[in-house]
């Protein structure tokens, strides 16, 4: 393959490898898909009410899915384009990559946060045996600190990747050494996100009369949000200005790298925080076994975690 030489300020060339990791992200999109379809294929469940409560917990959980596929699916796109970029084209290369690796971080996140959802809500809506219980709280845990580590190594990689895209638009001369400062707060927001207990800020959310699981849900939902349109935005940006500028933007403006190296961080850093952390609260608010029935539950678990009577549903009528 005939790719990019590589470029002052940087070690190695995008272009040669592209085209695996566009490959990387088609596949990954494609099992996502794969998942999702099998969640929708599940028989609809009946209308008791442990059982509505606990489909809530499984629709919540394919939210980070969702928004994957479509993250991961354009990324490939965006690959795909600098794959077959010509040489010489250094900036319109590293512009394309810095959005393409901000989709590829939000995705990582997002699909071990399914996982772990969907871990969760199999552990509420089974009637499992103690050591299997065990083993999938376990695996709930291993997939938690995961999510966790990934947040701030997903930090870290942001971060790098802009300042190698500012190196290589300047020729290797850029004065980034304010940059500093923003890469220290960023990585310690993101040891804040997998450190700080959930429930230190819903305590106080409690005590307002806000409902912790729904704080968490619409948190969470947002993360969806902010990784689709995201993911839209960047990848429309980048398709327009590689089809309509030929050249090597030698003449760009100079807020332009500046503007893209932001972005590449700000917009999937917020995103990544949203789901870690909310993903993080609604299992320690739900806890396990019968409690993580309460994702997305009524009134009618709240009463009875309290202890209060509630009404029974109507038996099924006999054949």
């Amino acid at each position: 393959m005939v790719g990019v030489a590589v470029c002052v300020g940087s070690a190695w060339s995008v272009t040669d490898a592209a085209s695996a990791m566009s490959q990387m992200a088609a596949a990954i999109s494609g099992f996502v898909l794969a998942g999702t379809i099998v969640l929708l294929s599940q028989p609809r469940p009946s209308t008791e009410r442990g059982t509505k409560q606990t489909a809530s917990a499984r629709i919540t959980a394919m939210g980070p899915f969702v928004a994957t596929f479509v993250s991961m699916g354009l990324t490939s796109y965006i690959f795909a384009l600098i794959a077959g970029e010509k040489d010489g084209s250094c900036r319109r290369v590293w512009t394309a990559a810095v959005m393409g690796s901000g989709m590829l971080a939000i995705g990582a996140v997002a699909t071990v946060g399914g996982v772990v959802l969907l871990v969760h809500a199999y552990l509420a809506r089974q009637q499992l045996g103690d050591d299997d219980e065990s083993q999938l709280k376990h695996l709930e845990r291993m997939l938690t600190l995961a999510m966790q580590a990934l947040t701030v190594v997903a930090a870290f990689l942001l971060l790098q990747r802009a300042y190698e895209y500012l190196r290589i638009w300047y020729d290797g001369t850029v004065d980034v050494g304010w940059l500093l400062p923003v890469g220290v707060i960023v990585v310690l927001l993101a040891v804040a996100v997998v450190t700080v207990k959930p429930s230190w800020v819903t305590f106080v959310l409690k005590k307002c009369g806000v409902d912790a699981i729904k704080y968490h849900d619409l948190l969470l939902w947002i993360a969806v949000f902010i990784t689709v349109g995201y993911s839209i935005v960047a990848t429309a940006t980048v398709g327009f200005s590689l089809g309509t500028v030929s050249t090597d933007w030698a003449e760009a403006p100079g807020f332009l790298p500046w503007t893209f190296a932001v972005c590449s961080v700000a917009g999937p850093f917020v995103a990544i925080a949203a789901y870690t952390y909310s993903i993080r609260g609604l299992i320690e608010e739900t806890g396990t076994g019968k409690g993580a029935a309460k994702v997305g539950a009524g009134d009618d678990t709240a009463k009875a975690d309290a202890g209060e009577d509630v009404e029974e549903a109507p038996a099924a009528p006999q054949a």
